[in-house]
Formats: C-alpha cells, sequence, structure tokens
C-alpha cells in the first residue's frame, strides 16, 4: 500500500498527522525500538 493510499485512508479518521517517516528502517520491532529512540520492553 503506497503512502498516500495510507495517508488517504487515516485522514477518514482524523488521523493522518499520526504516521511518521524514518531515514531508517522500522521493518522489525527492534529497528523501529532504534528508530523512535524507544526501547524494546517486551
Amino acid at each position: 500500500m503506497s503512502i498516500e493510499k495510507v495517508k488517504d485512508y487515516f485522514a477518514r479518521y482524523g488521523m493522518e498527522e499520526r504516521i511518521k517517516k524514518f531515514n531508517v528502517s522500522s521493518a522489525t520491532v527492534e529497528l523501529a525500538a532504534a528508530a523512535t529512540a524507544l526501547s524494546n520492553l517486551q
């Protein structure tokens, strides 16, 4: 699904501002935690 389709879908629910784009991969929990500077607590 393209980012534009996701934005359009989220916009229907007022959530388009929740989309975050990263310069690094966030494909796994560990990579997403590193990309957002959060720790993997589970």
